[in-house]
């Protein structure tokens, strides 16, 4: 099988434009908005299509054959452009994968890169819709008359996690963003004895009450910069090569003038205090006069 070359890709990128006007592409209009010959389209989409990077289909309605990007098709398309930009060199192993984002390694010179692939989640809608950065997705949409069914949310989420990640990278440890394309945020991979730095669950700390109120410093300092995570919680914090602490996880993230943000503060802060009560047995008074302060 032979690998995307620029046209295929002219292609791909073609269909990505389209996808907000048709659910099936009509060929059709494939060919209406591509500079090549007839002959050469229809032959890279049948490649396109056993590389399984695009489906087709016969629709009724069209009266001819349409098209569709697949998941590994859209993947295939952010990695491209992410790469052309520097963010990104060559693409590795996948070091996560599940039902809200799938992660890979890659190289920009000798440093690890981390790509986030975030996913539809159906289970994460309602959080995702909580979120500043969605609303204005949302208003943008009711601008250009585009239904609420069809806005990107897994665009959204990589919005949304790479404008936190922006706005805390010089207030706490995040990892450094480096690039957004559709649904993909490159960052650079927080690493521990060179392989992927571990998550809090997975360590044992030296000092639990000294990691502890570190930690709820460092979630103070994100409200206080405009970011309550929301989803909070010892397997989104990585312990680093010097025993730092890294923040990640940021899609759900709301603003704290958000109508709801006390309750994502409330639970936040309840979740990584319960972490260190029943892993550390320490006295997590703390947390109560944090959530009292940042409430």
């Amino acid at each position: 099988m032979r690998i995307v070359d620029k046209r295929d890709i002219a292609i791909m990128r073609a269909m990505d434009g389209l996808r907000e006007r048709y659910e099936w592409i009509p060929l059709s209009k494939l060919h209406e908005k591509l500079p090549f010959k007839g002959r050469e389209i229809n032959k890279r989409i049948s490649d396109l299509a056993r590389m399984n990077l695009i489906v087709l289909r016969n629709v009724p309605s069209f009266g001819e054959v349409c098209s569709r990007l697949t998941e590994r098709g859209l993947d295939t398309l952010a990695l491209w452009d992410l790469r052309n930009h520097g963010a990104i060199g060559e693409i590795g192993d996948i070091v996560a994968c599940g039902k809200e984002a799938t992660i890979l390694i890659s190289k920009r010179g000798r440093k690890a890169v981390a790509v986030k692939l975030h996913r539809y989640y159906s289970q994460e809608f309602k959080k995702i819709e909580k979120s500043l950065a969605y609303m204005a997705i949302r208003i943008r949409g009711s601008e250009l008359k585009i239904d609420e069914f069809e806005i990107d949310v897994p665009r959204a989420k990589a919005q949304i996690e790479m404008h936190s990640l922006e706005v805390l990278r010089s207030k706490v440890n995040v990892p450094k963003p480096l690039g957004l394309n559709r649904h993909a945020v490159a960052m650079e991979m927080i690493t521990r004895d060179k392989v992927p730095a571990p998550q809090l669950n997975k360590v044992v700390v030296e000092d639990a009450e000294e990691a502890f109120h570190t930690i709820l410093d460092d979630y103070k300092k994100m409200v206080e910069n405009g970011v309550v995570h929301g989803d909070f919680n010892e397997f989104n914090v990585l312990v680093s090569e010097d025993d730092e602490f890294y923040y990640i996880d940021f899609p759900q993230s709301v603003h704290p003038e958000y109508s709801g943000s006390e309750e994502l503060i409330r639970r936040d802060i309840s979740r990584i205090s319960a972490h260190f009560s029943n892993k550390y047995r320490i006295d997590v008074q703390a947390a109560g006069e944090l959530i009292k302060e940042l409430t």
